[in-house]
């Protein structure tokens, strides 16, 4: 019996799930990470200097971002680049996803002034080249960022008057 118990222990597998699980966490960490500093870059926010933190529990992730001394970025950074953190890390996080299943945005560029809104339309078209995206705004320079610099795009509009209040029409 001792025997046995010896030899089960010599074949336990733990240590291979445990290994496995920490390479697959490496590796999908990783490649997260520098998906994200592709998108950083590409919003002009990569000199921020933020340390991603990742935890796991009962099924459900959590991503932190944090600056120098551990500080959320909300405590540190102005609401417009937290948001241009947060939606770098979206599209971080779209990218990494295989299914190329189509993305909404209502209103992404909240916040964020003209050269970064320019910058988010230059990433939503190029975005729509990979996958369906569909956007819901009310900002005019965002609009007209993707209307002038996408010939393939449709836009569609509702109106918004007490005859034809929720009616969709294709915009000219």
């Amino acid at each position: 019996a001792a025997s046995l118990r010896k030899a089960k222990t010599a074949l336990s597998t733990k240590s291979l799930s445990t290994k496995l699980n920490e390479a697959n966490s490496e590796l999908v960490i990783k490649k997260f990470e520098s998906k994200l500093m592709e998108e950083l870059k590409f919003l002009r926010k990569d000199s921020i200097p933020i340390t991603i933190n990742f935890s796991a529990t009962k099924g459900t992730t959590k991503v932190e971002q944090t600056l120098e001394k551990s500080y959320p970025i909300s405590d540190i950074l102005s609401e417009g680049e937290t948001k241009a953190i947060s939606l770098a890390e979206f599209l971080a996080e779209v990218e990494l996803n295989a299914t190329n299943a189509p993305v909404i945005f209502d209103d992404p560029v909240n916040s964020l002034d003209h050269r970064i809104i320019e910058l988010v339309a230059d990433r939503l078209i190029k975005l729509s080249y990979e996958r369906q995206v569909i956007l819901f705004t009310h900002n005019i320079l965002l609009f007209n960022c993707i209307y002038t610099k996408s010939k393939e795009s449709s836009f569609i509009e509702t109106q918004n008057n007490s005859m034809y209040s929720g009616v969709i029409k294709e915009n000219s």
